[in-house]
C-alpha cells in the first residue's frame, strides 16, 4: 500500500459560510491517496494558497511569495463566470468543480514532486536594505490592528499593534529569525489562541529578535553615523553590558566603526545594534557633524576626559554600580 501523499493548503480572506464550503468540495474532488492538511498561511510547509484577490496585493502576502515556494489561486466572487479559471483566478461560487480539479491535481502535483535543491534555492532569494525596513515600517503600522507574526520556521506569535503588545507563541524556542520573517491579518479564532498568553511591549520584543538575528544586519553600514532615541531593553543579561556601553554612545550620535574600535567590540555586533534600533524606530541616521561620540584622535585633551567621566558615569547610574 502506498504511503499518502502530504498536501498543505491555506485559503485566506473567506467568510466562514464560504469557507467551509470550499474546503468541503476540495475534500471531496481530491484523490483519496492526497491527504490534506488545511493550515494557515504561517505553515513553512505550505504548498498551495487560496486567498480573496482583495488581499492579494497586501505587502504581507507579496512579501510572503518571495520567500516562499506555493502555488496561489485568487478567488474573486462573481456568479456570471462562476467556476471558471483564467491566469490563476477562480471565480466562485463553484457550480462546476471539474476547473477546480484540474487546476489542484496540475499544482498539487508540482508541490508533491517539487526537489529540495529548488525549494532551498527560492528560500535564498536577497532582499535590500530598503526593503527590509519598509517591512518592518510596515509591520508597526497601527492600522494592521491584530496579526499573526511567522517565518519560515514557525509562528512568533500574535502582536496587537495597536495596543502595542505582543503574545508569544509558547511553542517557539529559537530567539532568532531570518528574511522570511512576515505577518498576516489573524483571524478571530488565532487571536483568541493567545488570549491566555503573557503580553509583553511589541517594540522590546522585536528589538530583541532584530538584535538575535544577522539576516537583518545589513540596514546599519559600519561607516554610518546614527543618533538612539530610547534605550532598548535586554532580554538576556549577557548581553545587557554590552548593549548599555553602546547605548551610552549612541545616545550622543556617533559612527558604528568609532563605538567598535572604543569599546573593543567586534563591528558586526555593533552594526547589529544599530539594525534592531533602526528597524523599531528607535535610532535615525545623522551627519558626521552631528556626532557627538568622537574617537580618541578626534576629541580635544579636555573634551576627551569630559566625554569619558560622562560615559562612565551614565554607565554605572545604568548598571546600578
Amino acid at each position: 500500500m502506498n504511503a499518502q501523499k502530504q498536501l498543505h493548503i491555506a485559503i485566506f480572506g473567506l467568510n466562514l459560510r464560504t469557507l467551509n464550503a470550499l474546503k468541503a468540495q476540495i475534500q471531496d474532488i481530491l484523490a483519496q491517496d492526497i491527504q490534506i492538511h488545511w493550515c494557515s498561511v504561517s505553515e513553512p510547509n505550505l504548498d498551495i494558497l487560496l486567498i480573496n484577490d482583495i488581499f492579494f496585493e497586501t505587502p504581507s502576502i507579496q512579501n510572503l511569495m518571495k520567500t516562499h515556494h506555493f502555488s496561489v489561486l485568487r478567488l474573486i466572487s462573481n456568479t456570471d463566470k462562476n467556476s471558471i479559471i483564467e491566469d490563476n483566478v477562480l471565480y466562485l461560487p463553484i457550480v462546476d468543480t471539474t476547473p477546480i480539479l484540474h487546476w489542484l491535481t496540475e499544482h498539487s502535483t508540482q508541490q508533491i514532486h517539487q526537489s529540495p535543491e529548488l525549494s532551498s534555492s527560492v528560500l535564498q532569494v536577497e532582499h535590500d536594505t530598503s526593503d527590509k525596513q519598509k517591512f518592518l515600517t510596515e509591520l508597526l503600522d497601527p492600522m494592521n490592528g491584530k496579526i499573526l507574526i511567522f517565518d519560515g520556521h514557525g509562528q512568533l506569535g500574535l502582536a496587537d499593534v495597536r495596543g502595542q503588545w505582543f503574545f508569544r507563541e509558547p511553542q517557539r524556542r529559537l530567539k532568532s529569525t531570518d528574511y522570511t520573517l512576515n505577518y498576516t491579518y489573524a483571524t478571530m479564532s488565532q487571536s483568541l489562541q493567545f488570549a491566555k498568553s503573557t503580553r509583553q511591549d511589541l517594540k522590546f520584543w522585536l528589538w530583541n529578535l532584530l538584535w538575535q538575528s544577522p539576516d537583518f544586519i545589513a540596514l546599519a553600514p559600519e561607516n554610518g553615523y546614527f543618533q538612539l532615541k530610547y534605550w532598548p531593553q535586554p532580554e538576556d543579561n549577557a548581553d545587557r553590558r554590552d548593549i548599555l556601553r553602546m547605548s551610552a554612545c549612541f545616545i550622543q550620535g556617533a559612527q558604528i566603526s568609532t563605538v567598535s574600535e572604543q569599546l573593543n567590540l567586534p563591528i558586526q555586533r555593533v552594526q547589529q545594534f544599530i539594525a534592531a534600533s533602526l528597524g523599531i524606530d528607535f535610532a535615525y541616521p545623522i551627519y558626521a557633524g552631528k556626532a557627538k561620540y568622537l574617537s580618541k584622535n578626534q576629541q580635544k585633551p579636555s573634551e576627551e576626559t569630559s566625554a569619558v567621566r560622562k560615559f562612565f558615569g551614565s554607565l554605572r547610574r545604568r548598571l546600578g554600580l
